[in-house]
């Protein structure tokens, strides 16, 4: 899953604020930490449910890291959030480079992202766009409806906030084929899977940290010793 800062497949300009963390949970483990309010890095695992063997964790561990800025705001409000990052893993077989931007508008009431961005990797030099939708219902804004094309899949899903820091996902990924005959250009379908993923941030404290390494450990009892 695109995880805490992202929609399903695609990566957006969100981060991660500054000190906190993201781990997202579908088999497979993506832990995210921000950095700086400007910047993010983390680390994907594989997805446990593939089976993968011993030689694939190499493969199929991919290390990221993005760097983004806001939209500007005010009479610039049409100037996207923007980011850049990059993805490889740690035999350096899977090197994706993307940059990604995204318009945020109110349509009655109701917040609308619109996504754009082209990378190259696991994209293929290939555009990849994004849309989501909250609609107002009787628990507030708490559901996001995401639907994206990420150059290779036409993915779409929906993304339920369980709380402030807790996100459930449900999305169908879906290969997508063009084929041209006699002069016309036409797409299949077909779906892929189905995958459901869990998101939980958090603010990271030093000071509980450091609290919790330096606890000394309680003595052991000693035995009683009983006399003849």
């Amino acid at each position: 899953m695109g995880g805490p800062t992202g929609l399903i497949l695609c990566p957006s300009p969100g981060l991660l604020a500054s000190n906190s963390y993201g781990a997202v949970h579908r088999g497979s483990m993506k832990f995210s930490l921000g950095l700086a309010d400007f910047a993010e890095t983390g680390v994907k695992l594989p997805d446990l449910f593939d089976r993968p063997g011993r030689d694939d964790w190499k493969t199929l561990t991919r290390g990221h890291a993005k760097v983004a800025l806001p939209s500007p705001g005010g009479p610039w409000s049409w100037i996207p959030a923007s980011g850049v990052g990059a993805e490889n893993s740690p035999d350096q077989t899977d090197e994706t480079y993307y940059a990604t931007g995204i318009w945020r508008a109110t349509v009655s009431q109701w917040p609308l992202e619109l996504l754009l961005g082209y990378g190259t990797g696991r994209f293929d030099r290939n555009p990849f766009y994004g849309i989501t939708l909250m609609p107002y219902t009787y628990l507030g804004h708490s559901i996001k409806f995401m639907a994206e094309y990420g150059g290779h899949n036409a993915d779409a899903g929906v993304r339920f906030a369980l709380s402030k820091t807790l996100r459930l996902d449900f999305a169908m990924i879906m290969d997508t084929e063009r084929i041209e005959a006699d002069g016309a250009r036409k797409y299949s379908f077909r779906i892929n899977r189905a995958i459901l993923g869990a998101s939980q941030t958090g603010q990271i404290r030093p000071e509980r940290i450091l609290e919790i390494l330096g606890r000394k450990r309680a003595p052991k009892p000693q035995a009683s010793v009983v006399p003849e």
